[in-house]
């Protein structure tokens, strides 16, 4: 990915980088993720609550891990794959980032019929 968005890109290239090749500061990046948020109408709802720029790698992992299952790559398979990729030194590194949702596996709840949390519905107290 770093060079299709970085023409010319070494592997060891910092991927927000000014101009000159130089890192691009931390604040910087931040504001201008928030710059984006706010053109595109999500808000930013402060510190701590998001959405952060780190939330864009926790989605891009779990995308990457369902297209790779799609594909028939086996799960297990695909783990070092992504891990490796996303620069982890460890599988349980990139395991925070990844989410087994129904929205993404729903041949999980087809397969068993059962839901890890079954449904809840709200009474109303008198």
């Amino acid at each position: 990915m770093m060079k299709k968005i970085h023409l010319g890109a070494d592997d060891d290239d910092f991927f927000f980088r000014n101009r000159d090749g130089s890192r691009r500061s931390k604040n910087t990046v931040g504001k201008r993720f928030r710059e984006k948020l706010w053109a595109s109408g999500i808000p930013y709802r402060s510190k701590g609550i998001g959405p952060r720029l780190h939330d864009v790698r926790h989605s891009f992992c779990c995308h990457a891990l369902k297209n790779m299952s799609e594909s028939g790559i086996d799960m297990y398979c695909a783990l070092p794959i992504l891990s490796t990729y996303i620069g982890h030194s460890s599988i349980q590194s990139t395991e925070q980032y990844l989410r087994l949702t129904e929205e993404f596996y729903p041949e999980v709840t087809q397969k068993t019929g059962a839901r890890v949390y079954p449904e809840v519905y709200l009474v109303e107290a008198n």
